[in-house]
């Protein structure tokens, strides 16, 4: 490691893991506003806090692989990082459509349960209209888009973003999505 406020300081060894990078997610889960690690140890979530520390678990309900999940503070009021993931749902709709039913789980702080954060439905026909390309809802994005708290993006079938935070139900919904198509 290497602190960003001593920027011509020596790099320092902080620790290592035999897990690849892709069994690794980096968040603060302790609030103290150092980087943690995140991995399935012994079957369930664990940390490494600081990535300095023996692993401890985080929540001994869940297990999901990391390499799919999103880590974000979408709190205002703690400064813990939850941990997400998209889910996306297809069913056959009539003619050769799809409906589509994306999904964002969270688990508050990383150690709640699941629960559903954010659903959105979409149509996907059969056809395309001409210059518009759908893009099939295949990945999404969490962070910070201009709000106090963290959001997650949904790239819509006409590639218009929805943003959604935990303040932006009160918003009207075109103030929550892009101008233009991604």
């Amino acid at each position: 490691m290497k602190k960003l406020s001593e920027p011509n300081s020596d790099w320092e060894y902080i620790g290592g893991s035999h897990k690849p990078m892709s069994e690794l997610r980096l968040g603060d889960f302790t609030g103290d506003g150092v980087t943690d690690v995140l991995a399935v140890n012994g079957g369930t979530w664990a940390i490494s806090e600081s990535a300095r520390k023996k692993w401890q678990p985080l929540n001994r309900n869940l297990n999901d692989p990391v390499k799919d999940l999103f880590i974000a503070n979408m709190d205002s009021d703690d400064n813990i990082d939850d941990i997400l993931r998209l889910e996306i749902q297809s069913k056959p709709a009539q003619g050769n459509a799809k409906d589509v039913e994306v999904i964002w789980r969270r688990s508050r702080n990383g150690v709640d349960r699941w629960r559903e954060f954010k659903r959105y439905s979409f149509n996907y026909p059969s056809w395309q209209p001409l210059g518009i390309g759908f893009v099939y809802p295949g990945f999404g994005f969490v962070g910070h888009f201009g709000v106090a708290s963290g959001a997650t993006l949904t790239v819509d079938e006409k590639r218009i973003g929805h943003f959604f935070s935990l303040g932006s139900a009160q918003v009207p919904p075109q103030l929550w999505w892009s101008r233009f198509p991604y």
